[in-house]
């Protein structure tokens, strides 16, 4: 088994209560529409499962926003729980993660991965031992938005193969 759901778009891709699991030999979801001359959106509603697939659980690249609700990410075998990039020349939009209930535990690299050029909204976290890296990783250097975390956000024990990585690391224009 390779990919769970493998997406190239040229335009808005909209999902809704999405689960891939146990994808041995890929990720879980991978959606790529940066090739868009609209720059689409990737958005995905209801709850949302990637458990013990072999790479990365959710894996989008775009040139629009990025909006998910209630993700579950855990356990990804070989690299990480979820992985954001919307950091390519032309991108609009930023990142915006809400719902009551965002997990992303037991990945082997990054629960949470984000390079964006646009804001990043993130609410009700929880990252907690993610191997090798760092629990919940922002990067919007690149572009000109803010970063706001709200709710409840919990990071512990991440990084735990004696690297100095942190449970929450941003790196943004606008700190």
């Amino acid at each position: 088994v390779g990919t769970g759901l493998l997406i190239y778009s040229e335009g808005n891709v909209v999902l809704n209560n999405v689960t891939a699991s146990t994808n041995t030999n890929g990720n879980g979801v991978y959606i790529e529409n940066y090739n868009s001359t609209t720059n689409g959106t990737v958005t995905l509603t209801g709850t949302n499962n990637f458990v013990d697939n072999r790479n990365t659980g959710l894996y989008v690249r775009s040139k629009g926003a990025i909006i998910l609700s209630d993700v579950t990410a855990n356990n990804s075998v070989a690299d990480n729980g979820v992985w954001l990039d919307n950091d390519e020349t032309g991108a609009v939009g930023g990142v915006t993660i809400t719902g009551t209930n965002n997990v992303f535990s037991g990945n082997n690299d990054w629960g949470l991965g984000i390079n964006s050029r646009g804001a990043v909204s993130l609410e009700n976290i929880t990252a907690s031992g993610n191997k090798l890296e760092d629990g919940v990783y922002i990067d919007n250097a690149a572009g000109t938005g803010s970063v706001t975390l709200t709710g409840t956000l919990t990071f512990t024990n991440n990084g735990n193969a004696g690297s100095d990585d942190d449970g929450l690391y941003v790196r943004t224009q606008n700190s």
